[in-house]
């Protein structure tokens, strides 16, 4: 079982760890991703994965080095996001594996596609 979710912006930069945001930023950018992933999630009407790879594909218009870690802190809303629609059980080490990858892509960026794909488990 697979599900995709392709969304016209990119995880929030207030996320990252470099980020020098004020906790209010923070909360407002983090509850906007949050709630577009849950509504998008809900559409996909998929049964609930108890154990899931969540990988984010970010499409971007400026190639130049990215570091992998903040941007999957960048990601952690919209992974909530997938854990409140029910789309997956728990973001959890047992539950859920994330990943990440980027494309340079001037005319198609800034976008992000998620895409939940169902596990045999439990994870170790």
């Amino acid at each position: 079982m697979t599900a995709s979710i392709t969304l016209d912006f990119l995880p929030p930069e207030e996320y990252s760890p470099n980020s020098t945001a004020c906790w209010q930023a923070k909360s407002r950018a983090g509850k906007r991703a949050k709630e577009a992933v849950y509504c998008y999630a809900k559409q996909t009407r998929q049964e609930p994965m108890t154990y899931a790879h969540v990988h984010y594909h970010v499409i971007i218009a400026q190639e130049r080095p990215r570091d992998v870690d903040n941007w999957l802190a960048r990601a952690k809303p919209m992974t909530d996001g997938l854990v409140r629609a029910g789309l997956i059980k728990a973001d959890d080490h047992k539950h859920c594996r994330l990943s990440i990858s980027f494309e340079v892509d001037k005319s198609r960026a800034p976008r992000t596609i998620i895409t939940v794909s169902a596990l045999e488990g439990p994870l170790t």
